[in-house]
Protein backbone atom coordinates (compact mmCIF):
# COMPACT_ATOMS: atom_id res chain seq x y z
CA UNK A 1 0.00 0.00 0.00
CA UNK A 2 0.96 3.56 -0.41
CA UNK A 3 -0.46 4.39 3.10
CA UNK A 4 -1.43 2.98 5.93
CA UNK A 5 -5.11 4.58 6.70
CA UNK A 6 -4.43 5.42 10.34
CA UNK A 7 -1.28 7.13 9.66
CA UNK A 8 -2.04 9.72 7.30
CA UNK A 9 -4.70 12.63 6.73
CA UNK A 10 -6.56 11.71 3.92
CA UNK A 11 -7.80 15.03 2.86
CA UNK A 12 -4.00 16.07 2.61
CA UNK A 13 -2.58 13.38 0.84
CA UNK A 14 -5.40 13.36 -1.44
CA UNK A 15 -4.58 17.03 -2.21
CA UNK A 16 -0.84 15.89 -2.43
CA UNK A 17 -1.23 13.63 -4.55
CA UNK A 18 -3.93 15.30 -6.99
CA UNK A 19 -0.74 18.89 -7.19
CA UNK A 20 2.32 16.45 -6.93
CA UNK A 21 1.45 13.03 -9.06
CA UNK A 22 2.72 13.44 -12.64
CA UNK A 23 2.12 11.32 -15.88
CA UNK A 24 5.39 8.43 -15.39
CA UNK A 25 6.88 7.34 -18.97
CA UNK A 26 6.50 3.77 -19.89
CA UNK A 27 10.13 2.93 -18.78
CA UNK A 28 9.70 3.96 -15.29
CA UNK A 29 6.60 1.97 -15.21
CA UNK A 30 8.46 -1.04 -16.48
CA UNK A 31 11.31 -0.63 -14.31
CA UNK A 32 8.83 -0.32 -11.08
CA UNK A 33 7.18 -3.19 -12.33
CA UNK A 34 10.56 -5.20 -12.07
CA UNK A 35 11.09 -3.91 -8.31
CA UNK A 36 8.10 -4.67 -7.82
CA UNK A 37 8.01 -8.35 -9.09
CA UNK A 38 11.17 -8.89 -6.94
CA UNK A 39 13.39 -8.74 -10.31
CA UNK A 40 14.99 -5.64 -9.92
CA UNK A 41 15.26 -2.65 -11.69
CA UNK A 42 17.84 -2.34 -14.70
CA UNK A 43 20.00 -0.20 -16.34
CA UNK A 44 19.40 0.14 -20.10
CA UNK A 45 22.33 -2.78 -20.80
CA UNK A 46 20.02 -5.23 -18.52
CA UNK A 47 22.33 -5.20 -15.68
CA UNK A 48 20.61 -5.04 -12.24
CA UNK A 49 21.35 -2.22 -10.23
CA UNK A 50 21.39 -3.42 -6.89
CA UNK A 51 24.12 -6.27 -8.80
CA UNK A 52 25.75 -3.84 -10.16
CA UNK A 53 26.54 -1.65 -6.56
CA UNK A 54 27.25 -4.80 -4.62
CA UNK A 55 29.89 -6.28 -7.52
CA UNK A 56 31.55 -2.46 -7.34
CA UNK A 57 31.06 -1.85 -3.33
CA UNK A 58 29.61 0.92 -1.72
CA UNK A 59 31.18 3.83 -1.74
CA UNK A 60 29.53 5.68 0.38
CA UNK A 61 26.54 4.56 3.04
CA UNK A 62 22.77 4.30 1.81
CA UNK A 63 20.01 4.24 4.65
CA UNK A 64 17.39 2.11 3.13
CA UNK A 65 13.75 2.55 4.81
CA UNK A 66 11.04 0.44 4.37
CA UNK A 67 7.40 0.25 5.81
CA UNK A 68 6.17 -3.29 6.95
CA UNK A 69 3.24 -2.62 5.15
CA UNK A 70 4.46 -1.36 1.99
CA UNK A 71 3.92 -3.13 -1.10
CA UNK A 72 5.22 -0.46 -3.21
CA UNK A 73 8.92 -1.40 -1.86
CA UNK A 74 8.67 -4.48 0.08
CA UNK A 75 11.01 -4.29 3.09
CA UNK A 76 12.99 -7.46 1.42
CA UNK A 77 13.35 -5.24 -2.15
CA UNK A 78 14.43 -2.00 -0.08
CA UNK A 79 16.88 -3.93 1.91
CA UNK A 80 19.06 -4.92 -1.82
CA UNK A 81 19.55 -1.34 -1.90
CA UNK A 82 21.41 -0.10 1.50
CA UNK A 83 24.39 -0.41 3.58
CA UNK A 84 21.75 -0.01 6.62
CA UNK A 85 18.18 -0.75 6.57
CA UNK A 86 15.57 -0.12 8.75
CA UNK A 87 11.69 -1.19 8.58
CA UNK A 88 9.13 0.61 10.21
CA UNK A 89 6.00 -0.58 11.68
CA UNK A 90 3.77 -2.11 14.28
CA UNK A 91 6.06 -5.31 15.24
CA UNK A 92 9.09 -2.90 14.96
CA UNK A 93 8.36 -0.75 18.04
CA UNK A 94 6.50 2.16 16.10
CA UNK A 95 2.49 3.05 16.19
CA UNK A 96 1.21 1.68 13.42
CA UNK A 97 2.47 -0.07 10.25
CA UNK A 98 3.74 1.77 7.46
CA UNK A 99 3.25 1.79 3.61
CA UNK A 100 5.32 3.72 1.29
CA UNK A 101 4.38 7.56 1.52
CA UNK A 102 3.90 7.90 5.31
CA UNK A 103 7.63 6.89 6.01
CA UNK A 104 7.87 10.89 5.10
CA UNK A 105 4.14 12.13 5.05
CA UNK A 106 2.90 10.22 7.77
CA UNK A 107 1.13 11.38 11.50
CA UNK A 108 3.73 9.74 13.27
CA UNK A 109 6.93 10.06 10.93
CA UNK A 110 8.24 13.40 12.91
CA UNK A 111 8.55 11.51 15.64
CA UNK A 112 9.40 8.04 14.29
CA UNK A 113 11.01 8.01 10.68
CA UNK A 114 12.31 11.64 10.95
CA UNK A 115 14.70 11.10 13.87
CA UNK A 116 15.92 7.87 12.80
CA UNK A 117 16.79 9.57 9.39
CA UNK A 118 18.56 12.71 11.06
CA UNK A 119 20.34 10.46 13.35
CA UNK A 120 21.91 8.58 10.38
CA UNK A 121 22.70 11.71 8.39
CA UNK A 122 24.20 12.85 11.70
CA UNK A 123 26.87 9.97 11.80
Amino acid sequence: MLVCPENIELDRYRKLAAVCLHPVSGRVVLDLAKAISGDGITTPNGDHYHALLQQLGYGFPILSLAGSADLQCPPEAAARFGTEHRIFGRAYGEQVDYGHDDLVLGKFAPDETWPVILEWLDR
